[in-house]
């Protein structure tokens, strides 16, 4: 879902539009919401349906590299981390998310963002068990803190460190 938001992995069929997995996503309209009888639909289904909505909107309004679309694929990401524990869609919106923000014409201003992206990269790889992969995001995470004007007890500085710590005194 996170790969890409781009029109050019999709392409219209009369059911719907079909992703460059082979999913088919029905279309709807007025009319067969309407007649069809509504069914529950699971929470997280619908919170990723809704997300995933609002990711083309906001790709379609300011590109798909705006910082914007970063946050809302942060969003997701963190999602399928927390909710899902669908750990490789995580790292699919995450690293799409750090792509973009590292695509900033003024990454100074993202690299707290970065560094942040970072940490939450690192988390699902240690989630996921990946330790060697968590390590290198991490330092990663603490090289990019140190470039900003973050303090070292700030939350997310300090959350880095001590992932950093958990994987280093196992």
């Amino acid at each position: 879902w996170c790969r890409s938001v781009s029109t050019k992995h999709r392409s219209a069929t009369s059911r719907g539009l079909t992703h460059d997995s082979g999913m088919t996503i029905p279309a709807t309209t007025k009319e067969q919401n309407h007649h069809e009888p509504k069914r529950a639909m699971d929470p997280h289904t619908a919170f990723i349906n809704e997300k995933t909505e609002q990711l083309e909107m906001i790709s379609q309004e300011l590109g798909e590299n705006h910082p914007r679309v970063a946050e809302e694929l942060t969003t997701i990401g963190l999602f399928h981390h927390h909710m899902t524990k669908q750990f490789g869609k995580a790292l699919v919106c995450l690293n799409r998310a750090l792509l973009i923000l590292r695509l900033q014409k003024q990454r100074r201003e993202y690299e707290v963002e970065i560094a942040v992206t970072l940490t939450d990269i690192a988390n699902v790889h240690r989630s996921a068990g990946e330790l060697e992969k968590a390590m290198h995001f991490y330092k990663e995470a603490l090289s990019t803190f140190s470039h900003t004007s973050v303090s070292k007890n700030h939350p997310n500085y300090v959350a880095a460190t001590r992932g950093l710590a958990l994987l280093q005194f196992r």
